[in-house]
C-alpha cells in the first residue's frame, strides 16, 4: 500500500511567501494615492518668502527701468512666479537717460514675472511727464509692451482737456490710448 505524506510548510518558508506578496502587491499604487503623492510633492515645490520695505529694480540692456516699492511683498516661487504687494505701492519707470517719465502709485499690486505683468489694484494714479495724469481702481500693465488696459472707470486729464469713461487700452506713457465709453471735455485741435 502507498502512503502519502504531507509536509507542513515551515514558518520560515511561510513568511517569505507572506513577504513577497506584500512586496509585489505595493508596487503599484493606486490613482488616488498617486495624486495625492503628486499634490504633496506640488506643495514642496512652492517656495512662499515675505518681504517687508520690498524694492523691486527691472533692468534691460544693463540700465534700471522700472523701480518698484511696497511696504510688504509676499513672492510665490511656482510655475507662474508671483509677487503679491500691499501698499502703497510706487513705481517709477525710466527712459533710456535715466530720466523718470511715468510715475505710478495704488494700494496693491500682483507682479507676474514670466509675463512681466503687473496688475494694479485700487487708487491708482499715473502721472507722466507732460503732466497726463490718469486714475482708475484697477490697471494692467504689460510692462515689455509697454501698454496698459482696465475694463474699469478711467479719467484722464492733461493740461488741455479732461476725458473719462469705461474700458482703456493704450501706451503707458499716456501717448496713444482708447476708451471705450466715453464722457467728458476734449478740446480738439485743428492740426
Amino acid at each position: 500500500m502507498r502512503e502519502t505524506v504531507f509536509l507542513a510548510p515551515s514558518r520560515s518558508v511561510l513568511t517569505l511567501v507572506f513577504l513577497s506578496f506584500v512586496f509585489f502587491s505595493c508596487t503599484e499604487i493606486s490613482d488616488y494615492d498617486e495624486r495625492s503623492i503628486n499634490r504633496a510633492l506640488a506643495d514642496s515645490l512652492l517656495n512662499i518668502t515675505e518681504t517687508w520695505n520690498f524694492e523691486l529694480d527691472l533692468i534691460e540692456d544693463t540700465r534700471r527701468v522700472v523701480t518698484l516699492r511696497a511696504p510688504y511683498a509676499v513672492s510665490h516661487q511656482d510655475v507662474q512666479s508671483k509677487t503679491d504687494m500691499t501698499g502703497p505701492v510706487q513705481v517709477w519707470v525710466r527712459n533710456e537717460e535715466g530720466d523718470t517719465t511715468i510715475t505710478l502709485t495704488s494700494e496693491s499690486a500682483i507682479y507676474t514675472a514670466r509675463q512681466s505683468q503687473f496688475v494694479f489694484i485700487g487708487d491708482v494714479r499715473v502721472q507722466t511727464r507732460e503732466d497726463k495724469r490718469l486714475y482708475t481702481e484697477l490697471l494692467n500693465w504689460h510692462q515689455r509692451e509697454r501698454t496698459i488696459s482696465t475694463d474699469e472707470f478711467v479719467s484722464i486729464t492733461t493740461p488741455a482737456d479732461s476725458i473719462a469713461g469705461f474700458g482703456l487700452e493704450g501706451t503707458d506713457d499716456l501717448s496713444d490710448y482708447v476708451i471705450s465709453r466715453v464722457t467728458g471735455e476734449f478740446e480738439i485741435s485743428s492740426d
